[in-house]
């Protein structure tokens, strides 16, 4: 009976860490997204005239999902209790401490952007924002690729390399 428990054990040890690396992939993706979209609102909204810096953040926070609407909502916050301090640093401390599913590289762009909100006139910001968001919308690309081509690979190797770990320990 022992035997037979571990190898399912293994198997779906296995298919879970397989979906689960297939589902990382995919939050990254979406995460990304999110704050495309939250950029691109905040483009719009420079657009038409200079926001307060809290206004902006509140207008990023509502117009996102998940773990971007975490993060914003935590830089809105901060920058509430903490307005003495610049942005910037309130965003980086922010970011640093967040559990945005995304690579280094991701974080740095995503950075980036607390660097020049409320830094800048409106159309300095608005250029500076569209060449950030042409970078993020390429790595939101390369990830919703990856998602799904290799997330079709981790969600069938895991239960087969479960299975086939499975099958030789019996």
């Amino acid at each position: 009976m022992l035997p037979i428990l571990g190898k399912f054990l293994i198997f779906f040890g296995l298919s879970a860490l397989g979906f689960q690396h297939a589902h990382g992939l995919k939050r990254r993706a979406s995460c990304l997204r999110d704050v495309l979209g939250a950029l691109e609102r905040l483009e719009r909204e420079l657009g038409f005239a200079l926001l307060p810096v809290e206004t902006l953040l509140k207008q990023m926070k509502e117009g996102s999902r998940g773990a971007a609407r975490e993060f914003f909502h935590q830089c809105q916050t901060r920058f509430q209790s903490r307005g003495e301090e610049r942005l910037e640093e309130i965003w980086t401390e922010t970011l640093q401490e967040s559990t945005l599913p995304l690579t280094e590289e991701d974080k740095r762009l995503v950075q980036e952007v607390g660097g020049i909100m409320g830094r800048y006139d409106g159309d300095s910001q608005r250029q500076a924002f569209a060449r950030i968001h042409d970078r993020l919308k390429m790595q939101q690309e390369e990830a919703a690729e990856e998602a799904a081509r290799m997330g079709k690979v981790y969600s069938v190797l895991g239960p087969s390399i479960g299975l086939i770990l499975a099958l030789l320990l019996g």
